[in-house]
């Protein structure tokens, strides 16, 4: 074989081109596997970094629906728990009220209403006996006329509290009269025989108070006039609710509440 020019290329020859040739194949080979190699460790980890992106975006996906999860069956538990609170403190409370209504009604139906009539004269002579002990005229005075009577009231508290602002008016068909006298009763047993003509025990109380009390005097008229007389009797309790006793019924009224027949 001859080269270009005509120069014979001999078998020596031939054996270190066929080297060099391989020597090129070979680092051509290398480099083309180094880049081919790099490209796809490249690709890898292109795709391995995509994946554990995506990994991690899952799991904080995950993390934040399960939190919310756990969140909203909290808050819901916490609802739930506030709820059953709030309903066993209305219950609470309901029970209270209702206790404390029944005990304030109880404690109402023991203050004992007993209405009589007294002799003006008597009247008018306790009533001056007053004013002189306080040194002052009263507003409505009692005249001491011959035959007439006066209605009265006795307000007996039987109760367990105290009971304040304690006030009475005694109503004539449908006119509302002031109290002339206003004062504390003694002993039931001691109380003179003839304050006790025509003592009407009150239906409400079954039977006439034996111990002392506060008692309301109204204006002297005739005997005749006396029929049909009653009183209202106003008292506050312990709690501060104002009650009010008609013709032997018993109810709660407003503290404003203004009187009527």
């Amino acid at each position: 074989m001859q080269l270009a020019d005509g120069t014979p290329l001999w078998p020596s020859e031939w054996t270190a081109v066929g080297t060099v040739a391989l020597a090129a194949v070979t680092i051509a080979t290398i480099i083309i596997t180094i880049v081919i190699t790099t490209q796809d460790r490249n690709r890898a980890d292109t795709k391995l970094t995509g994946e554990r992106a995506r990994h991690d975006k899952e799991i904080e996906t995950e993390r934040a629906r399960h939190d919310k999860e756990i969140g909203d069956e909290r808050a819901r538990h916490d609802k739930e728990i506030e709820d059953e609170r709030r309903l066993a403190d209305d219950r609470l409370r309901e029970e209270r009220e209702r206790m404390q209504d029944a005990e304030q009604r109880a404690e109402a139906s023991t203050v004992l209403i007993t209405p009589f009539a007294m002799p003006a004269k008597q009247a008018a002579k306790l009533q001056a006996e007053m004013a002189a002990k306080l040194e002052e005229e009263p507003d409505h005075k009692i005249e001491a006329r011959v035959g007439e009577e006066c209605p009265v009231v006795i307000i007996v508290n039987d109760g367990r509290f105290v009971i304040t602002n304690v006030h009475a008016r005694f109503v004539k068909d449908s006119t509302i009269y002031q109290s002339a006298l206003k004062q504390h009763s003694n002993v039931y047993d001691s109380l003179p025989k003839e304050w006790l003509s025509g003592l009407v025990a009150d239906p409400a109380i079954g039977v006439p108070p034996r111990i002392g009390g506060m008692q309301f005097i109204g204006k002297g008229m005739v005997p005749a006039d006396l029929k049909g007389v009653y009183a209202i009797v106003r008292w506050t309790d312990r709690w501060g609710t104002r009650w009010e006793h008609r013709k032997g019924d018993v109810q709660p009224i407003a503290e404003d509440e203004p009187w009527k027949p």
